[in-house]
């Protein structure tokens, strides 16, 4: 089957079709006048879901003109072309002269997040997200979130947002991706954590453990620079949380960051996570 098929469909025809790779390399050969730009990030995330086998079939049709344009379904196709999986999709078939009007009332719909998807508050979801994307997922889909919600990651940071804290920096979902990777790594017993967390969040400054009283103070200089990313385990907010539920039960009364701590971080952080699932990282 070739896109030679779709000539002799008729319009709004439906069917569920097997879009080869050949097929699929045809379709995009096809679609290099589409007024919608093709976002690369999208299509290999696809890509990535495909090879994982994780790709299931969509209830949204991929839409093809009579002469084999392609007015709905690109990001899709190309996946399949990238990946080498061919698919079982919905096609609907328009004729060519109805390719505008259909392709300005594609793609209106407001995506569901993936709090919505797993049913979980969203709280919980965004640490593991900070965790995943700094290891190097570019877009962080449900099905690698599922395994993290359902572990001891989850309920850590379930139980963290069950208690009110009053500052934005205990808030943070960086502080609590930092409270939950030194729980799990060993750095900190889970008791002692929890009462730091208590203490800090609902408390007068103080009565806070020094070391939680500079991690306070630094991340509230605004005369200093914070690297902020949301992609990297240096982000200062993830960082220097770590460093003071490590160095609580030391003599430490400042934070200092150094390139190994930096290194430490990382290998601390890609451990737990594997700990928890050895596939997460899998292309």
């Amino acid at each position: 089957m070739d896109v030679t098929t779709f000539k002799n469909a008729s319009y709004l025809d439906e069917a569920t079709t097997l879009i080869t790779v050949s097929m699929a390399e045809q379709l995009l050969q096809n679609n290099q006048d589409n007024p919608r730009p093709l976002k690369m990030h999208i299509a290999s995330d696809y890509a990535r879901q495909m090879k994982l086998g994780r790709w299931g079939r969509s209830p949204e049709p991929i839409v093809v003109t009579k002469s084999g344009r392609l007015a709905n379904g690109q990001h899709r196709v190309y996946a399949i072309l990238a990946s080498g999986v061919e698919q079982h999709v919905h096609v609907v078939i328009i004729e060519d002269k109805d390719f505008d009007d259909v392709s300005s009332i594609l793609d209106q719909g407001a995506p569901r997040t993936a709090a919505d998807v797993l049913k979980v508050d969203p709280a919980i979801i965004r640490p593991i997200n900070y965790l995943l994307r700094s290891a190097g997922i570019k877009k962080v889909k449900p099905e690698d979130l599922a395994v993290f919600v359902d572990s001891d990651m989850g309920k850590i940071i379930e139980e963290m947002i069950k208690i009110k804290a009053k500052g934005r920096l205990w808030r943070h979902s960086c502080f609590r991706a930092a409270m939950a990777v030194a729980i799990l790594s060993g750095k900190i017993p889970k008791e002692q954590a929890f009462e730091i967390y208590t203490t800090v969040s609902q408390n007068v400054m103080t009565e806070w453990p020094h070391i939680f009283s500079e991690l306070y103070v630094q991340m509230n200089d605004t005369m200093r620079r914070h690297e902020t990313s949301g992609r990297s385990f240096t982000n200062d907010w993830y960082m220097r949380s770590l460093y003071a539920f490590e160095n609580i039960n030391k003599n430490t009364k400042t934070i200092r960051i150094y390139k190994s701590y930096q290194e430490e971080v990382k290998t601390t952080s890609l451990s737990t996570l594997y700990a928890i699932n050895p596939q997460w990282g899998e292309k």
